[in-house]
């Protein structure tokens, strides 16, 4: 039974995993990348003053 759990347990974790791989897919491509000129998200100085905070 355990055995079978776990089989279980690998295939529902890999779907989630593929399902999760493409709605990141289809996310860039609605953003573009960040060497596209369009592209132009600053961070905020409190964001990397947190950042900073965690090297």
């Amino acid at each position: 039974m355990k055995q079978i759990q776990a089989i279980y347990r690998e295939e529902t974790t890999h779907k989630y995993m593929i399902s999760d791989m493409e709605l990141k897919r289809k996310a860039m491509e609605k953003v573009g990348s960040a060497g596209n000129s369009s592209y132009k998200y600053k961070p905020s100085a409190d964001i990397m003053n947190f950042l900073n905070s965690l090297c």
